[in-house]
């Protein structure tokens, strides 16, 4: 299945060589939030904010063919 990923800030350098942000990458059927973020090599220990489709989402949240995942980090400041 395909799932559009979008990356930000620090997150960017996990894009493939040559993409800005945005990209599709091709994946099982059973994926989970928790094992496409694996799959992307962003470590476990990152602190993250994930949105599927424009809603927060959780680890064991399954994905689906025509999923947007973004992530970024949590933004502290005023």
């Amino acid at each position: 299945m395909k799932i559009l990923v979008k990356l930000f800030v620090t997150f960017r350098q996990y894009c493939p060589e040559g993409v800005d942000n945005t990209f599709e990458i091709d994946c099982d059927s059973e994926q989970t939030v928790g094992s496409f973020v694996e799959l992307l090599n962003i470590p476990s220990s990152e602190q993250k904010v994930v949105l599927v489709n424009g809603h927060h989402s959780e680890e064991n949240t399954k994905l689906f063919s025509g999923d947007t995942v973004t992530l970024y980090p949590p933004i502290a400041g005023g």
